[in-house]
């Protein structure tokens, strides 16, 4: 009744003025939910059925379980530096990927955090999924490479800062063989 499992106006009026030749895939990696009443995908599975249905070919949804179809995560990343998991979404535009985790799309109480559970207090999945789109197409792509291995402390809020300047960040193991990508700002 509120329409939150659709798009709103602005986002339907920014994809309608997106390119025709615009191609956006938004890979959900997992079987598609049968059920998602009370979980995080009751908000999302319906906003992303609504941005392929008013998107006029421009948006593809499309969910692959990685476990059945191991080749989906080489396909997505040849390269191997984006951490591309289980119920993770992949949002591709050319050779652009981003990746959106459903925690991503949600703020919390973070009174409730320090109580050892997540306490949603705002949906934030069309934002989240719109501006992700609108980073891929303004052509914006700055890198960010967070080393992980060394007993370093989560950098899940500098991350989310980061997507939402247009930054794509992704981990980088530390190893023997490490190396900088070429890509990073």
């Amino acid at each position: 009744a509120t329409g939150q499992n659709s798009i709103s106006q602005v986002t339907k009026d920014y994809i309608d003025g997106l390119p025709q030749d615009s191609n956006i895939r938004i890979i959900g990696l997992f079987e598609r939910p049968a059920n998602i009443k009370d979980t995080p995908y009751e908000y999302i599975v319906p906003l992303l059925d609504d941005y392929q249905a008013k998107s006029n070919g421009k948006i593809t949804v499309e969910y692959i379980d990685p476990q059945k179809f191991p080749s989906i995560i080489s396909q997505l990343d040849p390269a191997g530096v984006y951490d591309l998991t289980q119920d993770t979404f992949v949002v591709t535009s050319g050779d652009k990927l981003s990746v959106i985790s459903p925690y991503d799309c949600f703020s919390y109480d973070s009174q409730a955090a320090t109580y050892g559970y997540s306490l949603p207090t705002e949906n934030l999945v069309e934002y989240t999924f719109t501006n992700t789109i609108h980073n891929q197409i303004s052509g914006f792509s700055k890198h960010a490479y967070f080393v992980t291995g060394l007993q370093e402390d989560s950098s899940t809020q500098l991350k989310s800062i980061l997507t939402s300047l247009g930054c794509d960040s992704a981990d980088l193991p530390v190893s023997n063989e490490f190396t900088i990508p070429d890509n990073c700002d």
